[in-house]
């Protein structure tokens, strides 16, 4: 195993931070259609900021620059023992990464059905 994370890994910890980020903006702003159409693209935004400096940067050791951290705090979880002990495993990465995409279908398919029944603002029985 690596004593870094390579670009999976990279893209698995922001596809995760992204998810939280995701969650928190769906439970936050219910009545705003916007946000709860467009939130689902939020994980995979961060994932691919979080493993884009993994394409530029040559360096596979631990010592990054520092503009890297505005990349998720990349040159911190580049060599991160916990972060590297789960997400270096690229079929770790991709189940985890899958199983939270298949929710995020499943609750995209879930919004789509309830705005199709009665409308985005539709009164609740009493």
């Amino acid at each position: 195993m690596n004593d870094f994370l390579t670009g999976a890994g990279h893209f698995g910890f922001g596809f995760i931070g992204g998810t939280i980020a995701f969650l928190l903006l769906i439970m936050s702003f219910r009545k705003n259609l916007f946000v709860q159409l467009y939130a689902p693209f939020v994980p995979f935004l961060c994932g691919l900021l979080a493993a884009l400096p993994y394409v530029f940067v040559y360096q596979k050791t631990c010592e990054q620059p520092l503009w890297t951290n505005i990349f998720f705090f990349y040159s911190f979880a580049h060599c991160h023992d916990f972060l590297v002990s789960w997400l270096a495993n690229l079929h770790f990465v991709g189940l985890v990464c899958g199983v939270i995409y298949g929710f995020i279908i499943i609750r995209y398919i879930w919004l789509v059905r309830r705005v199709r029944r009665g409308g985005w603002y539709r009164k609740r029985r009493q």
